[in-house]
């Protein structure tokens, strides 16, 4: 079983060993083609979230911009600590802020001198919420689905979280040391290998096209596109067909 990153993993092994493998959970297809990359850090998705992509791009300088990977890369490995942690947060942050859908009646609006989120109540309603600090609407649902995980995360004294975003800019800047389409063209040797593939609909950070250019090599995998949920497994719908998945797997493997 994978996720997101974990899928590159699961298929780069399989494809390798695939004598060791009784079946495949996949879930949020990743599979580090430089599209997907791009898409995530360079032109894509930055126009859905630009609020929060101009979080992202404040740590770099404006002549970074066109190229942030390897400028964060630069960052997250200096000497200076403050500097590793001011990238690691704004790189995780911009990350988390993209993983969960949450759909809310809300509408944001800049008053002259600040955007503020209004809150729209079956009544008519209207509360009102600062919103100085959150530049960008994902960040309002990320905050309404789990704050603690949020700034647990992103908080300063938690050097993990320099390890994981300079672990995960590492590999992107490398292409994940894989040949072009590398994961798609190696499918012929997984093929006979049972599988589940589950992506939410509104999946940001790996867009379900992913899901299907894989499908679409490995048509004998089951594929459940969960019309409701973005990118975490720890959305109700994905975390529902990520347990019939499993219980599918098991039902094959015991026939």
């Amino acid at each position: 079983m994978g996720g997101s990153w974990g899928v590159t993993l699961a298929l780069a092994y399989g494809q390798a060993y695939p004598d060791a493998i009784s079946g495949f959970i996949l879930r949020g297809v990743c599979m580090l083609r430089q599209e997907e990359i791009d898409w995530f850090y360079k032109q894509g998705v930055n126009s859905l979230f630009p609020f929060a992509w101009n979080e992202l791009l404040s740590v770099l300088q404006p002549s970074e911009h066109a190229n942030i990977i390897p400028a964060f890369y630069t960052r997250l490995t200096s000497s200076d600590p403050e500097c590793r942690m001011q990238a690691a947060r704004a790189w995780l942050k911009w990350e988390m802020s993209l993983s969960f859908l949450q759909v809310s009646k809300a509408v944001q609006c800049w008053d002259g001198k600040q955007y503020s989120f209004h809150s729209l109540e079956e009544k008519h309603d209207i509360k009102i919420h600062d919103a100085t600090s959150m530049k960008d609407n994902s960040k309002q649902k990320s905050l309404d689905v789990k704050t603690a995980k949020v700034n647990e995360i992103v908080a300063p004294k938690m050097t993990p979280q320099i390890a994981q975003a300079r672990l995960e800019c590492h590999y992107f800047l490398n292409a994940g040391f894989l040949k072009k389409d590398q994961l798609l063209k190696g499918v012929p040797n997984i093929r006979h290998i049972p599988c589940v593939i589950v992506h939410g609909r509104y999946d940001f950070v790996c867009p379900v096209k992913n899901a299907f250019d894989l499908h679409q090599a490995w048509p004998e995998a089951k594929l459940s596109i969960v019309m409701d949920a973005g990118h975490s497994m720890y959305e109700k719908g994905i975390t529902q067909q990520l347990l019939s998945a499993t219980d599918q797997l098991r039902s094959t493997l015991t026939e």
